[in-house]
């Protein structure tokens, strides 16, 4: 799996895992359903969640990400990142 990876008219999707591949872009806007999103190991630079707000898992370490807004996701329970990223609207100290 390399390169943009959409899934626009997947809007019942609950669950999506594509970890460990070249993915340099996602889009999960339109997966407002989407409850646990494992994108670790990516290219990604930015990853856009601000729509998921069912959200409840999220694993995105091993990215080139340098900032994280979990704010609008308040069902999140499990947050995977790099210690270098700065999230924003993570009331947690344990990322993980």
């Amino acid at each position: 799996m390399s390169g943009d990876l959409r899934f626009n008219e997947l809007t019942a999707l609950t669950s999506l895992r594509c970890g460990g591949s070249t993915l340099n872009s996602i889009d999960v806007s339109n997966n407002t359903a989407l409850e646990s999103l494992d994108v670790q190991c990516c290219k990604l630079t930015d990853i856009d969640i601000s729509k998921n707000t069912a959200l409840d898992s999220l694993a995105c370490n091993g990215n080139q990400l340098t900032s994280l807004d979990v704010s609008k996701n308040t069902e999140l329970n499990y947050l995977d990142c790099d210690e270098a990223v700065t999230v924003t609207g993570w009331p947690k100290e344990d990322r993980r």
